[in-house]
């Protein structure tokens, strides 16, 4: 499409929405998530799962515009939105009732018999994380 068309598609446009006013809706889009990480610290060994919903507001003339404005935010988002959930996280992990957290445990465990060095070793390695 040329520069000239382009603009006359343009103007065509501002008219007729000056003429039957904003087009636009706004509509509420209520979806759920889920960010799943690991700890560096520990070799990713530990893996944190997070599963929650959002809501935001959008602005379309129907729910299709909504649908493409969601696919270009869910594609281009995620580095910002999981900063955004690992700060939220971090700065309320302090306040849950440890009461109120689900323990579960998997199926496989390792038993290993541990000298006096090794009991030693690992008391001082829990003590220094403390």
């Amino acid at each position: 499409m040329t520069n000239e068309l382009n603009a006359t598609l343009h103007q065509l446009e501002t008219e007729v929405f000056e003429t039957i006013g904003n087009p636009y809706s706004t509509y509420r889009v209520e979806f759920p998530y889920t960010c799943s990480f690991t700890i560096p610290d520990d070799g990713n060994i530990t893996r944190v799962t997070i599963e929650s919903r959002s809501e935001v507001l959008r602005y379309g003339r129907d729910e299709h515009d909504i649908n493409l404005q969601l696919e270009l935010d869910q594609e281009h988002g995620k580095l910002t939105y999981a900063k955004h959930i690992l700060d939220w996280v971090g700065d309320r992990t302090g306040s849950v009732d440890p009461k109120k957290v689900d323990v579960s445990y998997g199926e496989s465990h390792f038993i290993t018999p541990m000298n006096n060095k090794i009991i030693q070793w690992f008391t001082e390695k829990i003590l220094e994380n403390e």
